[in-house]
């Protein structure tokens, strides 16, 4: 479904799949171009390096998560990529999706988020990632990805610094 694949990049899409994505979210074989009873080739599209049982296409689906741009289908990567326990090689690399308006958005890094800023004071320096997605998800973020869950010290000072050099006056709210 996203174009012509090496057996090895492919995921063949059976019901199975169905609970966690739908055909669409990632490099399955379409089967509505094969037909049906492609499904019956379960053992030999296994033999040559397809994808076929549903816990193995995390490191496919993370490789392919950046062309997808719909909030709906990146949450629902991130979901499967939080059940099947996947780790990136690199957690330096813009991993995390935050949207803005029209369902566009950008690519950010762990280090650039935190899980939750209470005051609101650091929306401007941090990607705020509850605002954005589920509680269930906020997890996986931290334990996998190394998001932090609260702000430090020293993410305070930088931001007091920052309110300093505006030369505007502060109001005590």
């Amino acid at each position: 479904t996203l174009g012509y694949r090496n057996a090895d990049q492919c995921i063949l899409y059976d019901s199975a799949w169905s609970s966690y994505l739908r055909r669409e979210d990632g490099p399955f074989i379409d089967e509505a171009f094969y037909g049906p009873e492609i499904l019956s080739y379960r053992t030999e599209f296994r033999l040559i390096g397809v994808v076929v049982d549903v816990g193995y296409g995390c490191s496919l689906l993370a490789q392919d998560l950046k062309h997808f741009s719909r909030m709906d289908t990146i949450t629902r990567i991130y979901k499967y990529l939080s059940v099947f326990k996947w780790e990136p090689r690199n957690i330096r690399d813009s991993w995390i999706w935050i949207p803005n308006v029209g369902n566009r958005g950008q690519w950010v890094r762990p280090a650039d988020c935190t899980l939750h800023d209470r005051n609101g004071l650091f929306s401007t320096h941090f990607s705020v990632l509850d605002k954005y997605y589920e509680k269930d998800l906020l997890g996986f973020f931290s334990t996998v990805l190394g998001v932090r869950h609260c702000l430090r010290v020293l993410d305070h000072c930088i931001l007091w610094r920052s309110w300093e050099c505006t030369c505007f006056e502060l109001t005590p709210a």
